[in-house]
């Protein structure tokens, strides 16, 4: 066997290697990376190296070239205790200014040295046999050398002091590395060196890596962070683990690491130096574990049938487009990295609230790559969004046929995680329509523009145009009611659920009453106008208001305009004609603006507020929708709404959209009310889901305009659903009913109509 380890001749290493081979050929190399690149090439069996100090702690050449290049393993160790001479040449000077020595040698006899002598500097070496080295051959300018008695006897150095240490117990770790091979049979006392690099720079990462170890019952006997090297702060972790690779418990610990972190790194499992067997822990033996994984296995081989059930519908737990969207970083380049980053951005904050600076920590790039890259915000948003998002001829393939059957894909769009880069990109979509400064950015008006155009081609080419118009405005307010303002039971809803809610609604759509399939978009010819984008000035507020009313009806304009994020109190302040400090006065701040807009709303509807605010009556549900669309569309609620999407839209304080999205829910819950029949409440549910829709789809192609409600289609779906409901009927059984009785007009003979001859579409 040849070895290499860490020369010149005559170092503490060199002591290690000969005990650990006392007979064998050993070659010395220059520095650490130096020797264990011979091992990985071939030209040593064996490379000796030192790696841990119990005074100084890791060797960071060591730790750092065992963590990169080609695998390596460590097969075995040796502890020394470590004592230094103070060495100088025969004919050199008495009078010591400046010591030659390895750093971690100097961190070792600091304090004798401040004891012994006045004055002197540390010139660091690559080792303390090279400090003698050079000292004996005159190629360096310090006085003195630290060093190893061996080292000072192999070249000719005097001894000026022996058996220096600040800590007589100090002890050095020496590794033996080799290339990977079978690995040696446990010996009960053993120990396993790993580096593992975390997945993800968020609170609580460490403690998931490290309760793999303790779970398990595996103690970590060292542990070292050390820079990846490839973005500012961004560790990897050394460590030693007790046990054996092949011990049942340190397997398991392999195995979960591997789960939850992108990179792990094997370096060895050897017999430890100090032949300490770790203490288990009850549950945590070999045949704790083999009695576990029978036991699971035992249940996984059961024979027999299992009876059929269907599990309970509308009871999923909510997913977000955020929950399932964690790429794995390692394996993209920065400007990747970047678009993954920025669409969970958008998706999650809009365009309004997102940060670059997010974008950019997400990543793991230097900030100043986002507008290398993109330029600003509006480049990153078309980039990471528009390029998301399906081509024109999937969303048409998606909208035209609509028949049960290829409502599926939608279904999953809105709720599968599996689709969780187009799901966030559509909800990025939708945040951004109501996000104010988007559209001064123009990205609002090329959202709207495309969609549009999408729109218009989708209704324009379909066979069943209502239907069509009907679907994309359902959508959006399931993704609205889903994902940006999330309410029970909406959120609740699986793709398979959205799915069947979707047939049904669409097999109650009432052809005749297909007055403007365009109705509430604004039409196709309407973005041909100069001024469909132009904001409409509002009226200047009367002076002779209280001051109260006065801010009141300011912060509700300009919320309805910027939302949270953008309002200004001073703005508001400036448009209610007063001193900002009425404002604080009144309000305290922007939040408590925010609350009085809420309160606002609950009050605008005489309705509301007789029936559901003061009365200790149970909710109706038919009065409750009525009510609810009515709030959702009449003019003097409109700004208030508005206020409420734009800031749930682009949440700029986690209090304010908590409050926006309460409101909401109480909004829903005691507007459309709880019904005996869960079903029937989630037809309710979702018809207001739909006029919201409206509402946005609207917002988008006229930002500031007054929206058009297709009110006829609306209001005949209203009687639909409320008479069904005072029935007991659910939606799915609504729907089905209409299918039939179009089934049964399709198939009746030509020459014998039937008794009531269904809508024709």
């Amino acid at each position: 066997m040849k070895l290499g380890y860490l020369g010149p001749e005559g170092t503490f290493t060199e002591a290690a290697v000969r005990r650990y081979a006392p007979n064998e050929e050993a070659i010395p190399y220059i520095d650490v990376p130096a020797a264990l690149a011979a091992v990985r090439a071939g030209e040593v069996d064996v490379a000796m190296v030192p790696i841990e100090n119990s005074v100084e702690g890791g060797v960071n050449a060591t730790i750092d070239s065992l963590g990169v290049g080609d695998p390596l393993v460590i097969v075995g160790e040796i502890l020394l205790p470590v004592t230094f001479v103070l060495a100088v040449p025969n004919s050199g000077t008495r009078d010591i200014r400046r010591i030659g020595t390895h750093p971690h040698a100097w961190a070792q006899c600091r304090k004798w040295v401040a004891r012994t002598m006045e004055n002197v500097e540390h010139t660091p070496t690559s080792s303390t046999a090279a400090a003698a080295q050079e000292l004996a051959a005159g190629t360096t300018d310090y006085d003195a050398a630290l060093c190893s008695a061996l080292s000072a006897e192999k070249y000719g150095l005097d001894l000026i002091a022996t058996d220096i240490a600040d800590n007589r117990n100090a002890v050095t770790r020496f590794v033996a590395v080799a290339r990977p091979s079978r690995l040696p049979a446990p010996t009960g006392a053993d120990k396993t060196t790993l580096m593992v690099h975390l997945g993800h720079n968020e609170a609580g990462g460490l403690l998931e890596m490290l309760e793999q170890f303790s779970v398990r019952g595996v103690n970590l006997s060292r542990i070292e962070s050390r820079p990846i090297g490839d973005a500012l702060g961004r560790y990897a972790f050394s460590m030693d683990a007790e046990g054996h690779v092949m011990e049942e418990r340190l397997q398991a610990v392999l195995i979960g690491l591997h789960r939850v972190c992108p990179v792990v790194r094997f370096i060895g499992s050897y017999p430890a130096a100090d032949g300490r067997r770790p203490t288990l822990r009850v549950g945590t033996s070999d045949k704790d574990f083999r009695a576990a994984r029978e036991w699971v296995s035992s249940i996984l081989n059961q024979t027999g049938s299992a009876p059929e059930f269907s599990p309970v519908p509308f009871q999923q737990a909510p997913e977000s487009p955020q929950s399932a969207f964690l790429p794995d970083f390692e394996t993209m380049d920065s400007k990747s990295r970047m678009l993954v980053a920025a669409l969970r951005e958008f998706s999650q904050y809009g365009y309004d609230g997102a940060s670059m600076r997010r974008v950019a920590g997400a990543a793991r790039v230097d900030p100043g790559l986002v507008p290398y890259h993109f330029g600003g915000k509006s480049g990153l948003f078309r980039a990471a969004v528009m390029e998301t998002f399906p081509d024109r001829e999937s969303i048409l393939g998606l909208l035209a046929p609509v028949t049960p059957d290829s409502l599926a894909p939608i279904g999953e769009m809105l709720a599968s995680p599996a689709a969780t880069g187009i799901r966030a990109s559509v909800v990025a979509l939708v945040r951004t329509a109501l996000s104010p400064t988007a559209h001064s950015d123009s990205v609002q008006i090329e959202t709207a523009q495309w969609l549009a155009g999408v729109i218009a081609e989708a209704i324009g080419t379909s066979s069943r145009p209502a239907v069509t118009a009907t679907l994309t405005r359902i959508v959006t307010g399931l993704i609205m009611l889903r994902d940006v303002v999330p309410i029970n039971p909406l959120r609740q809803l699986g793709s398979a659920d959205i799915t069947r809610l979707l047939a049904a609604r669409l097999a109650l759509v009432d052809p005749s009453i297909e007055e403007d399939p365009f109705a509430g978009f604004g039409g196709a010819s309407a973005l041909d106008s100069g001024d469909t984008f132009t904001s409409l000035e509002p009226e200047p507020i009367d002076d002779s208001l209280p001051a109260r009313e006065r801010i009141l009806l300011a912060s509700r304009r300009l919320l309805a305009r910027w939302g949270f994020n953008g309002a200004s109190l001073r703005d508001i302040a400036r448009d209610a004609g007063c001193d900002i400090s009425l404002v604080h006065y009144y309000f305290g701040s922007k939040t408590g603006l925010m609350e009085a807009v809420v309160n606002d709303l609950k009050s605008s509807t005489e309705a509301w507020q007789s029936e559901y605010m003061e009365s200790d009556l149970p909710p109706n549900p038919e009065d409750g929708l009525r009510d609810l669309i009515q709030m959702l569309t009449r003019t003097g609620s409109r700004e208030s709404v508005r206020a409420l999407l734009i800031s749930a839209a682009n949440p700029g304080s986690p209090k304010v959209s908590e409050m926006v999205r309460a409101f909401v829910q109480t909004l829903f819950d005691l507007g459309v009310g709880t019904h005996d029949n869960p079903a029937v409440e989630l037809g309710l549910h979702l018809h207001s889901a739909e006029v919201i829709g409206t509402s946005v789809l609207s917002e988008v192609l006229h930002p500031v305009e007054q929206p058009k409600i297709p009110a006829a289609q609306t209001q005949s779906l209203a009687r639909v659903l409320i008479d069904g409901a005072s029935r007991g009927e659910s939606l799915e059984e609504l729907g089905g009913q209409a299918l039939s009785e179009q089934a049964l007009g399709e198939k009746a003979p030509a020459d014998q109509a039937p008794a009531e001859q269904a809508p024709a579409e």
